[in-house]
C-alpha cells in the first residue's frame, strides 16, 4: 500500500528549520538550512520494534510512535530531515503499523515535509534494512539518504551531508560513541551493539567493518590492506547510527544481489570487502554498478568506490532508541535538553511535588502527597495520593492508584497499577493490571493469557 501526505501548510522558501537544542525542538535561523530537492532523497525505515517488547506488541503503537521525551519516535528523524532542507521522505512501514502511522500524519505531525508511507505486502518483521529498499527501488531516482525511525540525534545534519559533497564517496555511514547508561534494569540487559571498525583517519575511509558479537578472540587483518592503508585506527567503543548517504548506483546493486538483507551486517561489510580485494571486486562484478564506470580499470576500483564514516563527536546526543536501555536513557536525556515546557495542561495537587526534572502531559492528574521526579509522564494519566515515581517513564492513559512506589519503571500504554505496589527495574505491558500490593524488581509484566492468544492466531 502506499500513501502520500501533503503538509497543512507548506514553509516559506526561506524559513529556516535547523533544530535548536534538541532534536525536534523550534527551528532557528541558519545560514545551512537549504531546499534540496533533487539532490537527494530521503528513506526512513519504520520496523515494528520487537526489540522494545513489552512496549510494543499486536495490540499496542509500533516502535515509531513510542514516545520519547512525550513526543513519537518518529518525530526526531521527521525534523532532522526537514532540518536538513528535504521537502518529501517514503516512510517504509509493515502493513500492521501503516494505520497507527497513517492516523499520526494525519492528525498529529505538524512538519513541513511530503510524507509517502510504503507498506510492502512482502514486508514481515524478519526482513532487514536492505530489504525493506528493495521493496521500494523503483521510488529511488537519486543519491540518497537513509535512516532508521530510532535513530535520534541533535547532529547538525548538514555536518553529514556536506562531508558526502566533498569527498564524494559511494557511501557514507554514521557511527557515534555507545549511549552511556544511568539505569539498566535487571530484565533488560541487552546494550547497544559495538561495531568495530578499521579508518583511515586521513580520508576517513571505512577499511574493515564487523559487529563486536561476530569477532572472536582475534583480530585478523590482511597484510595486502595493510600494506596499502598503513595507518589504519581501530575503534572498538562506537555504533551504527543507522543515518547513511549512498550514491544512487547502491539501490541498482541491492535490488540484484539478493543475499543482501541487512544495510549494516551485510551491505557495508560487502561494499568495504569490495573497495581491497580486487579479486573479490571481479567476481562480483561490481564495476558495472559504479557510475561513470565505462572507463574505470579494475585497477582503480578502489579510487572509484570509496566508502566514508562520520564520527560523530561524544558532545552530541547521536543514539538509537532499538532497546529498552536505550529507549529509557534516550528518554532521561530528552528530558534534560528539550526546552519545551515541562507541564502542559496538567492538574497538580499544591500538596504534590514535581521536579523540574520532569515532564509531564496534558490531560494528567497528580494527587496530594505524590511526589514525582527525574520521570517522564504522558498524556491522561492519573496518579493517586500518596505515590512516588522516580526515575520513570509512564505513557499514556495510565492509572496508578495511592500509595504506589515507582522506580526505574517503564509503564506502557493503558497500564494500571493496584494500590501500594513497589515495583522497581519493572517494564510493564501494554494494558496490563498490576493487582494491588505487587513487590516485584527487575521483572517483565505482562497479560500472558492475551500473548497466548496471539500466538494462536
Amino acid at each position: 500500500m502506499s500513501i502520500l501526505y501533503e503538509p497543512t501548510a507548506l514553509p516559506l522558501a526561506n524559513t529556516p528549520t535547523m533544530f535548536n537544542t534538541v532534536p525536534g525542538s523550534k527551528a532557528r535561523p541558519s545560514s545551512q538550512s537549504q531546499s534540496i530537492p533533487v539532490e537527494f532523497q530521503a528513506v526512513l525505515f519504520a520496523g515494528f520494534g520487537n526489540s522494545l517488547y513489552p512496549l510494543t506488541g499486536n495490540d499496542s503503537l509500533p516502535k515509531a510512535l513510542l514516545p520519547v521525551g512525550n513526543k513519537p519516535m518518529l518525530h526526531y528523524p521527521l525534523y532532522w530531515l526537514e532540518a536538513a532542507g528535504f521537502s518529501s521522505v517514503i516512510i517504509i512501514c509493515m502493513e500492521e503499523a501503516e494505520a497507527h502511522i497513517s492516523s499520526w500524519l494525519r492528525s498529529g505531525y505538524d512538519g513541513h515535509l511530503r510524507v509517502h508511507v510504503e507498506a510492502p505486502t512482502v514486508m514481515d518483521d524478519s526482513m532487514g534494512s536492505a530489504d525493506a529498499l528493495r521493496a521500494v527501488s523503483h521510488l529511488i531516482k537519486t543519491d540518497f539518504v537513509c535512516l532508521s525511525c530510532d535513530s535520534i540525534t541533535d547532529l547538525q545534519p548538514y555536518m553529514v551531508l556536506d562531508r558526502f559533497r566533498l569527498n564524494d564517496p559511494s557511501a557514507l555511514i554514521v557511527y557515534s560513541h555507545v549511549l552511556k547508561h544511568e539505569h539498566i534494569t535487571n530484565q533488560s540487559k541487552e546494550i547497544t551493539e559495538k561495531h568495530l571498525i578499521g579508518v583511515e583517519e586521513s580520508s576517513q575511509r571505512l577499511l574493515y567493518a564487523k559487529s563486536s558479537a561476530d569477532i572472536g578472540g582475534d583480530l585478523s587483518l590482511r597484510m595486502s590492506l595493510l600494506w596499502k592503508h598503513p595507518n589504519i585506527t581501530l575503534h572498538t567503543n562506537l555504533g551504527d547510527s543507522h543515518i547513511y548517504v549512498f550514491k544512487h548506483w547502491i539501490i541498482d546493486l541491492i535490488r540484484e544481489k539478493e543475499n543482501i538483507s541487512s544495510i549494516s551486517s551485510d551491505l557495508i561489510p560487502y561494499l568495504v570487502k569490495c573497495q581491497y580485494q580486487r579479486p573479490f571486486a571481479i567476481r562480483e562484478d561490481i564495476n558495472k554498478y559504479l557510475q561513470n564506470s565505462a572507463d574505470e580499470d579494475y585497477e582503480d576500483i578502489s579510487n572509484e568506490l570509496l566508502i566514508n564514516t562520520f564520527i560523530a563527536k561524544e558532545e552530541y546526543l547521536c543514539a538509537r532508541a532499538n532497546n529498552l536501555p536505550n529507549y529509557f536513557e534516550l528518554n532521561r536525556c530528552i528530558a534534560k535538553l528539550t526546552p519545551d515546557p515541562r507541564l502542559i495542561d496538567v492538574n497538580v495537587s499544591e500538596r504534590a511535588l514535581v521536579g523540574a526534572d520532569c515532564m509531564v502531559n496534558e490531560g494528567t492528574a497528580i494527587c496530594d502527597n505524590s511526589n514525582i521526579k527525574k520521570s517522564i509522564i504522558g498524556r491522561n494519566c492519573s496518579i493517586g495520593k500518596g505515590v512516588v515515581v522516580s526515575n520513570s517513564i509512564l505513557m499514556d492513559n495510565i492509572v496508578v492508584e495511592d500509595g504506589v512506589r515507582l522506580d526505574c519503571c517503564i509503564v506502557a500504554s493503558g497500564a494500571s497499577i493496584g494500590q501500594r505496589s513497589k515495583l522497581r527495574e519493572c517494564e510493564i505491558g501494554v494494558n496490563h493490571n498490576v493487582e494491588a500490593k505487587r513487590t516485584a524488581r527487575g521483572e517483565r509484566l505482562v497479560d500472558m493469557e492475551k500473548i497466548e492468544t496471539d500466538d494462536d492466531k
